[in-house]
């Protein structure tokens, strides 16, 4: 793994992969996802890089002008004297719209992937949906459709 300093002279790694667990009776949903929007909140997005763990958080914002779906994503982080979580940014509008008409969004979790800097500064954090195992027969009917495959972990 490369390393590179970050605009304020810290070094930092280019891509640093992070995949907790899967809770018992999960499985993904979606993978591969992209928090939208993180390039206008550099400030916010460097210090929740910088912290010393690093943990996402959700909740839906039905007030949003742009998409009544809309859900925001936050970054929890432990800086030197205390925990910050702030908003980086949005889960794609999509999938937002998908999760806001299923009726699960409340056994639904995040759960980070993986932290790219690239050259220029560039961000992206990509994250997976995590959810209750489905059924074979139902997989067509819910969240994240026919042909997402992913890690799960039955009870057993």
């Amino acid at each position: 793994m490369s390393e590179r300093k970050d605009r304020q002279n810290i070094v930092m790694h280019e891509g640093i992969s992070f995949l907790p667990p899967i809770q018992v009776g999960y499985e993904i949903y979606y993978e591969n996802l992209e928090i939208q929007g993180i390039q206008d909140r550099q400030t916010i997005v460097w210090q929740f890089i910088q912290g010393s763990t690093h943990l996402l958080d959700w909740e839906q914002e039905p007030s949003n002008p742009q998409n009544p779906h809309a859900i925001k994503i936050f970054g929890v982080s432990e800086q030197i004297f205390s925990t910050k979580r702030d908003i980086l940014g949005y889960v794609p509008g999509d999938v937002a719209k998908q999760i806001g008409t299923s009726g699960l969004w409340p056994f639904l979790q995040l759960r980070l992937d993986y932290i790219s800097v690239a050259n220029q500064g560039f961000i992206a954090i990509r994250f997976q949906i995590l959810g209750p195992i489905r059924k074979k027969n139902d997989d067509e009917k819910t969240l994240g459709g026919p042909g997402i495959k992913g890690e799960r972990r039955n009870t057993q």
